[in-house]
C-alpha cells in the first residue's frame, strides 16, 4: 500500500449480499458472520492489493473479503492458507471442507484472483513476499504461544500502513489469542469488538489508516456493526424459533396421533391380556383337578407297592419256611444222590428267582420314586403358575421347598440303596448256604438212593413252590404293565406342563414388551409437559404468536389440557 491516496474517500456502512450463503446457508450463524460486514467495508476502505488469511476453514471471512474484492472491481489478489486438516480447537475434519471452499469459488469468483495455499502457515511464508500484503488476517491455533509465533513470522509480510486482524479476542473465550491480544494491543493502534469471539484490527506498521478511520468518526460506527449482528442472529434466531414452533406443533398433533394409536393398541393389549389370563385361570383349575387325579393315582399305586412288597416279603419267607423244610429233609434227600444236580439247579434258579424277584422290588421303588418326583414336579409346576399371578414374587421360596424336597427324595434314595445293600447281603448269605447244602448232598448220595418215596414227595413240594413263582411273575408283569400305563399318563401331564410353560412365557414377555410401551409413553408425556410448560411460560414470545396464529390461543390451550389429561391417565394406567 503506497499510501493514503489509495483509501477509499470514506468509511460507508454497506449492506452486502453475500453470495456464498446461497451454497452454505449456516455460514451467517459462524463463529466470524458477525464480522462479515465490517470485513467488507474494511476492504472498499482500504483498497488493497493483496490479501492473506491464515486459517481459512469454511472460508466465512475469506469469502467476505474476497465479496468485497469482486463488488469493488479491485482486482485484489486474496491468498487463503490452510492444511484443511483440523488442529486441537477445530477437531479432525475431511475433503469435503476443501472441496466446499473451493466449489464456492469456482461458482461465484471463478475471475478473481485466488490462491489457495495447502500447507502450514510456516510453509506458506515463502509463497508470499515481504511487505506485499496490505491485509492479513490470523485466525489459526488460538494458543497464546501459536498467536505470538503467527504475529511475529508473518509480521515482515505486511505492508507499509498494512492492518492485521486477529480473531478470538474476547476475554470470555478463555483461548490464549485474547491475552496476547490484550498485550498487543497496548503497543499498537488498534480497534477491537467484542461480539462474535471478537475481533482485533492492529495497525503495527503505520497508523494511516487508523487516523483516517478516526477521522470518519468510526469508533461511533463500530456499534452499528455490533448492533447490526446482534440484530441480524436475533432474527436468525426467531425465524428459527418459529419454525421450531411449527415444527413443535406437527410434533405435538403427531404425538396426540401416536398416543390415539397407542390408546387402541394398549386397549387391544389389554382385552388380549384378560383372555389370556382366562385362559390361564381355566388352565389352572383344569391342572389342578388333573393333578389331584393323578395324586389319587398315585396313592392307589403306592399302596399297591406296598401290597406288593409285602407279598413279597411273605414270598420270602415261604422261601426261609421251604429251606427250613429242606434242612429237615435232609435224611431224605441223602438217600437221592442221582438227583442231587437237578436238585441243586433247582435251588439255584430258586436263588435267581428270589434275586429277579428283589431287583424287580427294587425296580418297582425306583419307579415309585420317579412317581413321587413327578408329583413334586406337578407340584412345582402349579406353585410357579401361582407365582407368574402374582407376579413371580413367590418363585425363589417355591425354589426353595422344591430343593428340600429333593434332597428328602435324595435321603429316601439313600436309605433304599442301603435296603439293596441289605438285601444283596441276603442273597449272599442264601448262596452261601446252598453250597453248604450241596456239599452236604454230596457227601449224602449214597442214602439218597434208599429213599425214592421221599424224593418225590419233595419234587411235590418243588413243583408247588414253582407255581407259586410262576403265580408271582404273572403279577409282577401285570404291575409293570399297569406302571407302564401310568408312566404314559406321567408323560403325557408333563407335556401339558411343558405346553402350559410356553404359554406362561410368552406372557412374560408381552408384559415385557407392555411395560416397555408404557415407560416409553412416560417420557413422551413428560417431554410433551415440558414443551407446553415452556410455551404457557412464554406467550408473549415469537413460538406463543406462530401458535396462535396457526392454531388460535384457545385451540392452543386445548391441545394442551388434552395432551396433559391424556398424559396423566396413562400415567396412572
Amino acid at each position: 500500500m503506497s499510501g493514503s491516496t489509495l483509501f477509499h474517500p470514506g468509511w460507508s456502512i454497506s449492506t452486502p449480499r453475500f453470495s456464498a450463503d446461497e451454497l452454505h446457508p449456516l455460514m451467517r450463524v459462524y463463529p466470524w458472520a458477525g464480522h462479515r460486514g465490517f470485513g467488507y467495508d474494511l476492504v472498499r476502505f482500504l483498497r488493497p492489493t493483496r490479501v492473506v488469511e491464515l486459517g481459512v476453514h469454511w472460508g466465512t471471512s475469506y469469502f467476505a473479503f474476497l465479496q468485497a474484492v469482486h463488488d469493488e472491481k479491485l482486482g485484489c489478489e486474496c491468498v487463503g492458507v490452510d492444511t484443511w486438516r483440523g488442529d486441537g480447537h477445530t477437531g479432525p475434519y475431511g475433503e469435503d471442507v476443501y472441496q466446499n471452499v473451493t466449489g464456492t469459488i469456482a461458482k461465484f469468483f471463478a475471475g478473481e484472483r485466488t490462491r489457495l495455499l495447502r500447507m502450514t502457515f510456516d510453509e506458506a511464508l515463502a509463497e508470499v513476499e515481504d511487505g506485499s500484503a496490505d491485509l492479513i488476517h490470523i485466525d489459526g491455533f488460538h494458543t497464546y504461544d501459536a498467536v505470538a509465533h503467527d504475529f511475529e513470522t508473518w509480521l515482515p509480510k505486511l505492508a507499509k500502513n498494512g492492518v492485521m486482524l486477529f480473531h478470538d479476542t474476547a476475554d470470555d473465550t478463555g483461548y490464549g489469542s485474547a491475552k496476547f491480544w490484550g498485550e498487543l494491543s497496548e503497543k499498537h493502534p488498534s480497534f477491537s469488538f467484542a461480539h462474535s469471539w471478537g475481533l482485533g484490527v492492529l495497525f503495527p506498521k503505520g497508523d494511516a489508516p487508523h487516523r483516517r478511520m478516526v477521522a470518519q468518526n468510526f469508533g461511533d460506527k463500530a456499534g452499528v456493526y455490533e448492533f447490526r449482528a446482534r440484530y441480524e442472529l436475533a432474527c436468525i434466531e426467531r425465524e428459527d424459533n418459529k419454525k421450531m414452533a411449527v415444527d413443535r406443533l406437527e410434533a405435538i398433533q403427531n404425538q396426540s396421533r401416536m398416543i390415539g394409536e397407542r390408546d387402541g393398541a394398549i386397549e387391544s393389549l389389554r382385552r388380549e391380556l384378560g383372555e389370556v389370563r382366562g385362559e390361564a385361570r381355566r388352565d389352572d383349575e383344569r391342572r389342578t383337578g388333573e393333578v389331584r387325579e393323578q395324586k389319587a393315582a398315585i396313592e392307589r399305586l403306592s399302596r399297591e407297592v406296598k401290597s406288593a412288597s409285602d407279598m413279597a416279603v411273605e414270598r420270602l419267607g415261604a422261601i426261609r419256611q421251604q429251606s427250613e423244610m429242606i434242612a429237615s429233609r435232609d435224611a431224605v434227600i441223602q438217600k437221592y444222590r442221582e438227583r442231587e444236580t437237578e436238585l441243586d439247579e433247582r435251588a439255584r434258579a430258586l436263588a435267581r428267582e428270589g434275586e429277579a424277584r428283589r431287583a424287580a422290588e427294587a425296580e418297582l421303588r425306583g419307579r415309585l420314586e420317579e412317581i413321587q418326583r413327578s408329583l413334586t414336579s406337578l407340584a412345582t409346576m402349579r406353585a410357579e403358575h401361582e407365582g407368574v399371578r402374582a407376579q413371580l414374587g413367590e418363585a425363589l421360596r417355591e425354589r426353595e421347598a422344591i430343593l428340600g424336597e429333593v434332597r428328602s427324595l435324595a435321603m429316601a434314595a439313600k436309605a433304599q440303596g442301603e435296603e439293596n445293600q441289605r438285601l444283596r447281603a441276603l442273597a449272599a448269605g442264601l448262596e452261601e448256604r446252598s453250597g453248604e447244602l450241596g456239599a452236604t448232598l454230596r457227601q449224602r448220595e449214597a442214602e439218597l438212593r434208599s429213599e425214592r418215596e421221599d424224593h418225590e414227595r419233595t419234587r411235590g413240594v418243588a413243583a408247588a413252590l414253582s407255581r407259586d413263582l410262576e403265580a408271582s411273575r404273572g403279577d409282577l408283569a401285570t404291575r409293570e404293565r399297569e406302571h407302564r400305563e401310568r408312566l404314559k399318563v406321567i408323560e403325557s401331564l408333563r407335556k401339558t406342563i411343558e405346553e402350559k410353560n410356553a404359554v406362561i412365557e410368552e406372557l412374560r414377555v408381552l408384559t415385557g414388551k407392555l411395560n416397555t410401551d408404557i415407560e416409553l409413553l412416560e417420557l413422551r408425556t413428560e417431554r410433551l409437559e415440558r414443551i407446553i410448560e415452556a410455551a404457557a411460560k412464554d406467550r408473549a414470545g415469537p413460538w406463543a404468536r406462530a401458535l396462535a396464529a396457526l392454531r388460535g390461543r384457545d385451540g392452543m390451550n386445548g391441545l394442551a389440557g388434552a395432551v396433559k389429561a391424556s398424559a396423566e391417565e396413562y400415567r396412572k394406567a
